[in-house]
């Protein structure tokens, strides 16, 4: 996976969506902490975090 900073000409929102979909099927497997850990990541690739 490519790094990406802020939003990009790169990043569409069909990628921030299916991003979150896996992330939403991993918090299934993982238990709450993975879904708030995937939104930080989401969150980051989106150039909405820290």
């Amino acid at each position: 996976m490519r790094k990406k900073t802020g939003m990009t000409p790169g990043l569409s929102l069909v990628d921030i969506a299916e991003a979150g979909g896996l992330y939403l099927v991993n918090s299934m497997d993982r238990g709450e902490g993975a879904w708030r850990e995937g939104q930080g990541l989401l969150q980051r690739a989106a150039g909405r975090g820290k």
